[in-house]
């Protein structure tokens, strides 16, 4: 299971683990890209907080290096709301294009 997956909340394959006990909540997991961004918080404490597999952090590493691309701190923030709102229309439920995990890890590398 590697980061999109718990943060879309998609169960473990183990059959003996607890459905999504490694989830990650959407607001705090943004909170955290912003922290990285203000320098608050380093990419490696924030691996630390949610304990990343190397699968999870393959994929955060990614992610926040679409992020910090950007040349300034307002497309840096625009491209955190984006992250917010590709997660949201996932727990909606009934958006086109953000039903499955495959569909968020396409939106997301669109960042």
């Amino acid at each position: 299971m590697a980061l999109v997956e718990r943060l879309c909340q998609i169960p473990s394959d183990d059959p003996g683990g607890e459905p999504n006990a490694r989830h990650i909540a959407l607001n705090p997991f943004c909170e955290a890209m912003f922290s990285l961004l203000g320098g608050y918080h380093t990419v490696t404490e924030v691996k630390a907080f949610y304990a990343m597999t190397v699968e999870d952090e393959a994929e955060f590493d990614t992610l926040v290096g679409r992020v910090t691309a950007h040349a300034d701190d307002y497309h840096r923030d625009r491209a955190v709301h984006r992250i917010r709102s590709i997660l949201t229309f996932w727990e909606q439920g009934d958006v086109p294009s953000y039903m499955s995990a495959a569909e968020i890890r396409a939106q997301l590398n669109a960042i």
